[in-house]
């Protein structure tokens, strides 16, 4: 019996392990919309909410909040009194629903790029002989282009890349085993009755 009460435990822990490595990061509509959001001129703030649900609090006075679901259902909160709200608006803006505010610095304006752009040298040629003009450098030379890619874009680096994604399969297999050698004691546990 003791070796099944450790059986029990470690498969609670690996389940609940596992629930908090999957809720852990923010899904890819969270952040498509976190960064989609950030570059319109009209949100002054914008929260990570429970359950991968974004809120934006509009720059402009008196419109209020909007809060952004995974369902595509868009939720308008107007900035009114409690009493005047509705219960949907009500149960979003409970406190610590949206506890992870999102710095929008992160997500700056890609700045576009202007084709066949350079550098030109301003510095004044000194004046100097035939022999050292030939080895001269020129001067326009072109813009060296940013590999990285816009701001604002978090690259996906791969399945299997992370230490989360082998700890996470690691808990799945234990999960399993456990599963096993719990069916395998109460068979064993069934036979001792019948005996």
């Amino acid at each position: 019996m003791k070796a099944a009460g450790i059986i029990i435990l470690l498969l609670m822990l690996s389940l609940s392990s596992a629930v908090l490595i999957e809720s852990a990061g923010m899904s890819g509509f969270a952040n498509d919309t976190v960064t989609a959001k950030c570059l319109e001129p009209d949100v002054k703030e914008i929260y990570l909410c429970s359950g991968d649900v974004v809120k934006t609090v509009s720059a402009v006075p008196g419109t209020g909040s909007t809060f952004l679901r995974p369902d595509g259902k868009n939720i308008t909160c107007p900035d009114v009194a409690p009493s005047q709200m509705g219960a949907e608006c009500m149960q979003l803006m409970v406190p610590n629903y949206c506890q992870l505010q999102m710095d929008c610095r992160e997500f700056a304006a890609p700045m576009k790029p202007e084709e066949n752009t350079t550098v030109v040298n301003d510095t004044a040629p000194s004046p100097v002989d035939d022999a050292n003009k030939a080895s001269s450098k020129p001067a326009a030379e072109p813009a060296k282009k940013s590999e990285s890619g816009p701001p604002g874009v978090l690259k996906y680096n791969g399945e299997g890349e992370s230490l989360l994604s082998y700890l996470a399969a690691f808990i799945a297999v234990l999960g399993i085993a456990a599963v096993g050698i719990l069916f395998v004691l109460f068979r064993k546990s069934l036979a001792e009755e019948e005996a």
